[in-house]
């Protein structure tokens, strides 16, 4: 947080202890977790994978290189919430053998290192990059996250062949918005030398993501180098003249691709 802006660390500050102290609240009420459970809706969303996985060290965002499936706002609403939860987390670009041009997985892969995430480059299919995964999650209690057909499956079936016969599944009864029940499966596996794997069915990877529209901005590394020369002190970086991170994208100093997944992440919160 060293690099944010007086102001912006003051909020960031503020909006994580709300959120542990809103989910700290429900925790002393009713906290069981027995079979089937529900709690609020706001809370589910914005801390379920803690509730699936109260003492996970990881974060692992599956992705799927292969087009349609690849979504750069998918990995970064992950990085998002794996700052609000205070994990470390883990890229893991999948499905490599399906790429029809490696220099466009290396590029993708090249964003993310720059900016200091650990990024791995795998397949199921053919192996690579299995080994150095197998060594990421040794000694962790990981949560995988992902959309389906990602590669979840594929990956832990390369890790252990058998894992879905030894899965321990429990059932999340969750309250939409509109009313309506939302199922969501939680999936936990221990595949021994202390490596635990968690992961969840039944919701997309932006139904994880509770955040309010002008807080994304606070949650991009690379913006905080711009925000203070931008000319509204409240400036979300999409259609404010006097913008010095858009001025900053169009110079080359943050990446498009990621300027466009945040573009994609605050319209979807609108």
């Amino acid at each position: 947080m060293k690099d944010l802006s007086k102001i912006e660390q003051k909020q960031l500050r503020h909006l994580l202890q709300e959120k542990k102290e809103r989910m700290l609240r429900w925790e002393e009420g009713d906290g069981e977790f027995d079979g089937v459970e529900s709690a609020p809706n706001d809370l589910l969303r914005e801390s379920l994978i803690h509730q699936a996985a109260p003492s996970f060290e990881q974060l692992v965002i599956v992705q799927a290189l292969s087009p349609p499936a690849l979504s750069l706002a998918n990995i970064d609403r992950g990085l998002i919430i794996a700052q609000i939860e205070d994990v470390e987390p883990l890229i893991c670009l999948t499905k490599l053998d399906l790429v029809i041009a490696r220099a466009e997985a290396d590029k993708i892969a090249r964003i993310y290192r720059e900016l200091g995430y650990h990024v791995l480059l795998t397949s199921a299919l053919t192996g690579e990059g299995m080994s150095s995964l197998r060594e990421r999650l040794e000694n962790k209690h990981s949560v995988l996250l992902g959309e389906a057909g990602a590669g979840r499956k594929s990956l832990l079936r390369r890790l252990d062949a058998g894992f879905e016969s030894k899965c321990k599944t429990r059932e999340l009864t969750l309250e939409a918005h509109n009313g309506a029940a939302l199922q969501c499966f939680v999936k936990h596996h221990d595949l021994g030398r202390g490596l635990e794997i968690t992961f969840l069915d039944g919701l997309s990877v932006a139904g994880f993501l509770n955040v309010k529209r002008e807080e994304a901005r606070l949650y991009y590394d690379e913006f905080r180098d711009f925000t203070d020369d931008c000319e509204s002190a409240e400036c979300l970086h999409a259609q404010e003249k006097g913008c010095a991170v858009k001025q900053a994208v169009a110079r080359g100093e943050v990446a498009k691709l990621r300027y466009k997944s945040y573009s994609e992440i605050i319209q979807a919160l609108a």
